[in-house]
């Protein structure tokens, strides 16, 4: 859509981890910044996340991180602390 609309775009995913017993939800936090342009994946300009993936979280990041971010706290020890609503 960005590529479409010449600008950019977002996908912005917050779902809390509620899961308990086999009920409830798997947590993510995501966030995509695409561009108007081919990247080096697709145009991804900005990927953060931190999600339980089938029991197990993963944190992970990729392109050129904001003048905002605090790029301490994604070091945190626990996985699911690194990226929070």
């Amino acid at each position: 859509m960005a590529e479409t609309l010449g600008c950019r775009g977002m996908r912005v995913v917050a779902v809390p981890h509620t899961l308990r017993q086999d009920k409830g939800r798997y947590g993510t936090v995501i966030f995509e910044l695409y561009g108007p342009q081919q990247t080096d994946w697709l145009n991804y300009l900005r990927t953060i996340y931190a999600m339980n993936d089938g029991g197990r979280w993963v944190f992970g990041q990729s392109g050129e991180p904001f003048p905002f971010e605090k790029l301490e706290q994604y070091q945190a020890r626990k996985v699911r602390d690194r990226f929070t609503f």
